[in-house]
């Protein structure tokens, strides 16, 4: 008697974009989450976690979280420099990047930011400008 083997199929592993929404105009989660709904975004915002989700059709979701980090040193400097308020953490799936669009131009225009890496010179840019 034959014996059949089973033919496994290894998904691609998701890779995850994490970086920061910098806000030149500091505004909370629900102001956030507020005018990405005024400018067509659908987005499920979590006030009191400081959470907001935007849904991706295939690519799964940009992610935003009120950032508790503290920047020290050159950091804080680099920031004060470039005027930012305000921080938020965001992740997105890589594969993500083409239907990010709408989502991301809402929320530098809703906070006069900048999404960029989580990285040692903030680079890439992903939407904005320093």
């Amino acid at each position: 008697m034959a014996v059949k083997k089973k033919k496994i199929v290894k998904k691609p592993e998701k890779i995850i974009i994490d970086g920061f929404l910098f806000c030149r105009k500091e505004l909370d989660v629900k102001a956030l989450s507020e005018a990405l709904e005024d400018a067509k975004v659908t987005c499920e915002c979590w006030p009191e976690m400081g959470v907001i989700e935007i849904p991706l059709l295939e690519a799964g979701s940009i992610d935003l979280e009120r950032s508790e980090i503290t920047f020290e040193g050159e950091d804080q400097i680099f920031l004060e420099n470039h005027d930012i308020k305000g921080v938020y953490e965001i992740s997105f799936p890589k594969n993500a990047l083409s239907q990010a669009g709408a989502a991301f131009r809402a929320l530098v225009d809703a906070t006069s930011g900048v999404i960029c890496s989580d990285t040692e010179d903030f680079y890439p840019v992903y939407a904005g400008n320093f």
